[in-house]
This record gives structure tokens, sequence and C-alpha cells, in this order.
């Protein structure tokens, strides 16, 4: 008779435990919630059995469900910008759309906060909500713009006429990191507010139009016997800034990369070899016209096995020179870029 009685408690306490649990619960953790209107608010929830992981897993849930929404937001506007073009002008321009939603959809969001946790007290499984707020992010990426906008028409302004072929081209450089930056924001704008975005102050089409047509216009010519490893890194750093022809020969060309790279003999520690590789470069007219930037890089890799240890180096080194090559410009003629090893 104990017994039984023992058990019809067990049983009644389980049952009210899991009536206060469902009535605890938030309704956030299973989805929308009316304190946090969707109208109002992006959210993102994250469970964990710690809650610092709980509040990271909330933030990235956010950020991955935005930038799924960008994504298809920029997809959109390729598609229609490139509907009537070329096959090979709407893959480029595919693979544009995926390259600029990297901008500022990748990581956390600026902007969000964690505003709320809960614990279930049957699996002590602890959620946490995080929110972003629409308008506050609206008004952010909506002032970005209008920042951008005014950047590109300084651009446009400063630009020699177009008889200065090589001038011209290198002044509107700059156009293709701004318009990347660009068109993220605004796909942002009309995922948190569609139609709140203002008629814009500059043709970015025609901008991106003159832009393109001018770098396609030059040719640059690199060192012809770089190895693999370093000339690819040359030949990516070119490609960020906009050309599109590079040559392994002089004639022809209207601008040149000088590159020197020097090899000290390899350090010994057993059972480790550490090799070093540093390389001095600089981009300038044929004939030495004008000095448009100079770059010094370094790397430092090390392996039990010296071919690997020289072949980590030169990789190494080609993505410093890759680094350093498309930030050059960016600091006008005669400026230098430094990518110093760790």
């Amino acid at each position: 008779m104990t017994r039984r009685i023992w058990l019809m408690l067990l049983l009644l306490a389980v049952g009210l435990a899991g009536t206060a649990t469902a009535a605890d619960r938030p309704a956030w953790v299973d989805g929308e919630s009316d304190e946090w209107p969707r109208s109002k608010f992006l959210t993102g929830v994250g469970s964990a059995d710690e809650r610092g992981v709980a509040e990271s897993r909330a933030r990235a849930e956010l950020a991955r469900v935005f930038q799924a929404r960008v994504e298809s937001e920029i997809s959109s506007q390729e598609f229609e910008s490139v509907r009537s073009s070329g096959a090979d002008t709407q893959s480029r321009r595919g693979m544009d759309a995926r390259d600029v939603t990297q901008v500022v959809t990748t990581g956390e969001l600026v902007g969000t906060s964690i505003v709320a946790t809960w614990t279930d007290p049957a699996t002590r499984r602890i959620y946490a909500l995080a929110v972003l707020d629409r308008r506050k992010a609206l008004q952010a990426a909506l002032g970005r713009i209008g920042e951008l906008d005014a950047q590109l028409e300084q651009v446009i302004a400063g630009a020699p006429p177009a008889t200065d072929r090589v001038g011209s081209a290198l002044a509107l450089i700059p156009v293709a990191a701004l318009l990347r930056e660009r068109a993220p924001l605004v796909a942002q704008v009309r995922v948190l507010e569609p139609g709140s975005l203002p008629a814009p102050s500059i043709d970015t089409a025609a901008v991106a139009q003159r832009a393109e047509k001018a770098l396609l216009s030059l040719k640059v010519a690199i060192p012809a016997k770089l190895e693999p490893e370093i000339e690819g890194g040359v030949r990516k750093g070119l490609l960020a800034l906009g050309f599109r022809k590079v040559l392994t020969t002089r004639t022809g060309a209207d601008l040149e990369v000088t590159l020197v790279v020097e090899k000290p003999e390899p350090v010994r520690n057993p059972p480790w070899y550490q090799v070093r590789m540093l390389a001095n470069g600089r981009m300038q007219e044929i004939g030495g016209k004008r000095v448009l930037a100079e770059f010094k890089c370094s790397a430092r890799e090390a392996s039990q096995v010296l071919s690997e240890a020289r072949l980590r180096a030169r990789k190494a080194l080609g993505e410093s020179l890759e680094k350093a090559i498309a930030g050059s410009l960016g600091k006008g003629p005669g400026g230098a870029a430094t990518e110093e090893d760790e």
C-alpha cells in the first residue's frame, strides 16, 4: 500500500513539473514572440549545455538567416541586371554576387544583442535569444550607403579625362571596392524594410561599367620566371584591383610589376627546418614614368622536411603579395603597402 502511494505521488510530481515547464517556456524558444515581433526585429535562437555556447549559437543563427536573405536579394538583383546579357557575363556577375555577401554578412552582425536566456528545468538545456533591431540596423545601413555614394562621386569627379587612358583607369580602381561594399548594404535595406531605399544619388551601373571598361583597356606585365605559388599571388592581387590582362612580357604593356625575391639560407633547428623569404616590389608605368605603388612582403614557415618548408614559405609569400598588391593602389601613387610575417 505504501509503495502504491509513493508511486502515485511520484507520478503527480512528474506531471506537475511538466506543467510548470510548459507554462514557463518562453514563446521565443519555439519561434515568434509577441515581445519580439518580426515586424520590428530579426531573431536567432541557440541552445547548448553552457550559456556562452548557447549565446554564440544564437548570434550565429541570426547571422546565418540574415545572410541567406541578403544572398537571395543580391542574386535577384544580379539576375535582373544581366538577364539580357550573354552567358559569360551572367556567370561572372553570379560570382560577384557570392563575393559581395561576405563583406557584411560573415560572422556576427553589428547591432546584435542577447536579450533573453532560459533554462529548461527538465533537461537543463540553456536557450538564448539574439535580436537585431530592424530600425537601428536600417539607419546604419542607409547612413553607410550615403557615405559610399559620396566617395563614389569624389572618385568620379577626380578622375582624369579619358584621353589620359592610364591615369583615368588608375583613378577608378577604388570604384570596384566601393560597389562591392555597397551592394550587400542595399540588399540589407530591402530585407529590413522593403521600399525604404531612397533614389541613388549616382548611377552605380554606369560607374561600374566605366571603371571596368577603363581597367580592361590596360595591360600589366609581371616577371616571367616567378615560381608558381608566388606568381599566383601576384596575379590574384592584380585581379582584385580589376586588371584582367596580365602578361609575362613588357611588349605592349602599359604597367609593370617588378619583384625581387630574396631567399636566405634555411635555419636548421632539429628536427625542424625554418625557411624565410622576402619580396620587394613596385608597380609602375612602363618606362618608369610614374611609380604607382611599392610593397614589401615576407614569409616564414617551418617543417621537418626541407622541401615542404620551402613550399609552405612560397605559398605564404604568394598570399602576402596578393594582399599587398590588392591594397597597394588604395594608398595613392607612391604609396607603400607592407605585409610582414608574424
